[in-house]
């Protein structure tokens, strides 16, 4: 998706801020909200110079030094808050850096711009439960009430807002409640209900729709190299999120995604006891937080065919008569579920307990 310009993609999205930026009304917090791999890291990109660069607002160009240092995530007033699992703990290496990040997550951060560097669409991959902590919240407030290095104007991007911790958000809070002059949020989330509701009233939303599968499809084709069979079938599966279509087409991911089929199999055919081992058993593997969440996203996947019909030989029924609404209970099921991982529940409990509510839920086989 490198080769593709977020604003053609997501043009209601664009018009959206090109013509608040072009009026001189652009909001002081927006919030960019969707399926992850929809846009939102690089329409932030955009947006940011936007606010920046007078001249983004009239023509496109990327070539000045504004827009382009913002694009190299080298702009002293573009400051960029990104979930990070390093646990590494250094309170001198902490109060040296403005943001409040210790060794490991400075370099943990560098390798995750280096990557969207060379594609803003590239997918975020961790190990473990990333989080944003009080502390880059409150460095950040601190950042935005100093002047501005050398314009007018200073912006804070907060990346995958759903990993703000508690504490974390009502900070986060107050900042967009009581905004420094001149300053701009802009918010990125594809977990908007992990988000207060404070928050979510306070800034401008912008919706990131799916995308649309033929353009998925071809991209992966001339990006990737992906052979025509396999690149149609992650098309249909990501759901319009080239993160998840990304993923499907990648070798060292079907594994997981034949886990994560295995498991909802087992989650309708089997008993209580053969889900809680079937769960044990995968969670044994240690799987990183990526492959428990993209568990996630083969059950919608799945959940999405039985509603438009499975094909012949799918292991489960297309949704007739109770199935449609027992498979919209099953997707709030898995959303809770998911929600529980990312707030920090241990996985393989939220796991096992969200798959024996949807075997509860489900119709049985008779």
């Amino acid at each position: 998706m490198s080769g593709f310009a977020v604003f053609d993609i997501q043009r209601r999205a664009g018009r959206t801020l090109q013509a608040a930026a072009t009026g001189g009304r652009l909001a002081h917090a927006y919030l960019f909200h969707g399926l992850e791999g929809t846009g939102k890291w690089a329409a932030a990109v955009e947006t940011a110079k936007l606010i920046m660069c007078p001249d983004a607002r009239t023509t496109p160009h990327h070539a000045c030094n504004v827009c382009r240092r913002i694009a190299d995530y080298h702009h002293p007033d573009v400051h960029w808050i990104l979930p990070g699992s390093s646990r590494e703990k250094s309170a001198a290496t902490e109060a040296a850096n403005q943001l409040g990040q210790t060794a490991a997550q400075i370099e943990e951060q560098e390798n995750i711009l280096a990557a969207k560097r060379a594609d803003t669409w590239a997918a975020l991959e961790f190990p473990r439960l990333p989080y944003i902590t009080m502390l880059k919240v409150r460095a950040l407030q601190s950042v935005l009430a100093r002047t501005p290095a050398e314009g007018p104007r200073k912006v804070g991007i907060f990346i995958n807002a759903e990993y703000l911790r508690a504490d974390a958000q009502s900070v986060l809070l107050k900042t967009i409640e009581e905004p420094p002059r001149d300053s701009f949020i802009i918010i990125t989330t594809s977990g908007r209900s992990m988000l207060l509701p404070t928050i979510l009233s306070r800034c401008q939303a912008v919706l990131f729709t799916p995308l649309p599968l033929p353009l998925i499809h071809d991209r992966l084709i001339s990006e990737l190299g992906i052979e025509e069979h396999l690149a149609q079938r992650a098309a249909e599966l990501s759901g319009g999120g080239w993160a998840r279509a990304v993923r499907y087409a990648a070798e060292e991911w079907s594994v997981w995604h034949a886990t994560a089929e295995a498991l909802l199999k087992t989650t309708y055919t089997g008993s209580a006891e053969d889900v809680a081992l079937a769960v044990d058993t995968v969670f044994k593997q240690r799987p990183d937080l990526s492959r428990v969440l993209f568990f996630f996203d083969v059950w919608y996947a799945r959940l999405n065919a039985v509603l438009t019909g499975a094909k012949p030989g799918d292991q489960h029924p297309s949704a007739d008569g109770d199935y449609s609404t027992a498979i919209h209970r099953c997707r709030a099921t898995l959303d809770a579920a998911r929600a529980a991982v990312i707030g920090n529940i241990t996985p393989r409990v939220a796991v096992a307990a969200g798959l024996l509510e949807v075997r509860r839920q489900l119709p049985r086989r008779r």
